[in-house]
């Protein structure tokens, strides 16, 4: 009887908990449509039940959003804050009106560089400068701590989200832009004031870092967090260079225009790199950055170049910013102001002469010619380039750029360079642009002249 006794008791045991066992599992059929797109987390919270189900099933009709935005028709704003939306069309009708901003609004062919822009030791330098001053002035400077899954979301899950809760909630929430929906740091309002009451163009990464340092009390990956959610909230919405917060920010990419089609990216990718390497091992976090590169080649084709260098960036930065943090080097950091001094870490000097459309001199003559010679310690012949110059008029003490074509474009990196030269009136001077290489057109620039301040233009192009 003792043993039929504690046999029914084990199986009563047993019912009671599947019961509970079921009564713990979230039902994911409250998450209705309209909820899955107006969620919005207002305040910090470590621990969301209801935000992390809703952000899995997002992820789980990730494929198929992703399969609407190559539709010609897709509707960003549905997915984006209806008050970003009403921002940015505002802005665009201001602009329209009172046809202010010109340069801003200005319609000209922007081309993107070829060169990262971006001083990684420029950087470390930057952050450690900024992290001391506000150190040194009483502010507790504090790690952070990472935002992840939902414990009891996960115990009671059963399954349902196996798949997303395989990456990391922030990894998860930067690859698709929902960590202002599911990872607020509540400050993200009083920042966003403070960059409404900045002049326009002004805003430089030293000083958004150090503005949400001081609003997130010294606390690192909150002060990171809350500039990459300005951004993430606002990425699907079609006007979003026209927010008037993005206005604000300096351009951080290479390009020949520093009012780009796209400042929005820059600073959306480069932060959320910042925040991902942050807190993951930097290799791992460079992997990210070109996987999330290639990845985007599916959904826009264009020049990725200054994305991926932006990205690059990004990982290498955030890993020396936890580095600094956790050692707490900046401490015992000299004082170095220059650091802070936006030239010093972002350097946007990439010759664009090459790919520019200009207006040629008619008084500027040119000719290319070459010459083969048999090296003496090869049996393979060597060639030699060189460009004749032609002037009608007399020239004095000018300098000479000139940008080659070696292949099939011209190449601003492989420029020749020539100084104190004087032309006199259709007197040819003969220059040798290289001894290897068989040069195919060149683009010509005669400036700094003594006797003049016009600048003169003339190229052979590639017959």
């Amino acid at each position: 009887m003792s043993n039929s006794f504690t046999k029914h008791c084990a199986l009563l045991a047993f019912f009671f908990l599947s019961l509970q066992a079921h009564a713990d599992r979230f039902d994911f059929g409250q998450i209705s449509d309209e909820l899955l797109h107006t969620y919005d987390q207002k305040k910090l919270k470590y621990d969301d039940v209801l935000g992390d189900a809703i952000f899995c099933e997002k992820l789980l009709k990730a494929p198929e959003f992703l399969k609407q935005m190559k539709s010609k028709n897709f509707d960003y704003d549905r997915y984006a804050r209806p008050e970003y939306v009403k921002s940015a069309e505002a802005q665009i009708q201001l602009q329209k009106k009172t046809q202010i901003s010109e340069k801003d609004q200005k319609q000209e062919e922007i081309i993107l560089g070829r060169e990262s822009p971006f001083n990684i030791k420029g950087f470390e330098k930057m952050f450690t400068e900024v992290l001391r001053q506000e150190s040194a002035a009483g502010l507790k400077i504090t790690a952070g701590t990472e935002h992840k899954w939902s414990k009891a979301l996960k115990k009671s899950d059963r399954g349902h989200c196996t798949i997303p809760f395989m990456i990391s909630k922030l990894l998860a929430a930067l690859i698709v832009g929902q960590s202002a929906m599911h990872m607020a740091t509540g400050t993200e309002q009083e920042y966003l004031k403070w960059i409404l009451r900045q002049p326009t163009r002004s805003i430089t990464p030293e000083s958004a870092f150090r503005s949400s340092l001081r609003i997130n009390k010294g606390n690192v990956y909150l002060a990171l967090l809350t500039i990459e959610n300005i951004y993430s909230a606002a990425w699907t919405v079609r006007g979003r260079e026209s927010l008037p917060w993005i206005l604000k920010v300096k351009t951080m990419v290479n390009a020949n225009n520093q009012v780009t089609n796209d400042n929005f990216g820059p600073w959306y990718h480069f932060w959320g790199m910042v925040l991902y390497s942050y807190l993951r091992n930097p290799a791992w976090s460079l992997f990210v950055a070109r996987a999330e590169n290639a990845s985007t080649l599916f959904i826009v084709k264009s020049n990725r170049k200054q994305k991926l260098h932006t990205n690059v960036a990004g990982a290498k930065v955030g890993a020396r910013l936890a580095k600094t943090v956790r050692r707490e080097s900046f401490k015992h950091a000299r004082a170095n102001p220059g650091a802070l001094v936006f030239e010093n870490y972002i350097q946007q000097n990439e010759d664009f002469r090459d790919r520019i459309k200009v207006k040629t001199t008619p008084q500027i003559a040119l000719s290319l010619s070459r010459s083969m010679r048999r090296s003496q310690r090869s049996v393979s012949r060597n060639r030699s380039s060189y460009l004749t110059i032609n002037t009608s008029m007399s020239l004095k003490n000018c300098q000479v750029d000139v940008i080659p074509n070696y292949g099939s474009e011209l190449d601003a990196r492989k420029i020749v360079n020539f100084k104190n030269v004087t032309f006199e009136p259709y007197k040819p001077l003969k220059f040798t642009l290289s001894r290897s290489r068989n040069t195919r057109g060149v683009r010509v620039f005669i400036f700094g002249c003594s006797n003049t301040k016009q600048q003169y233009i003339q190229e052979l192009p590639v017959k």
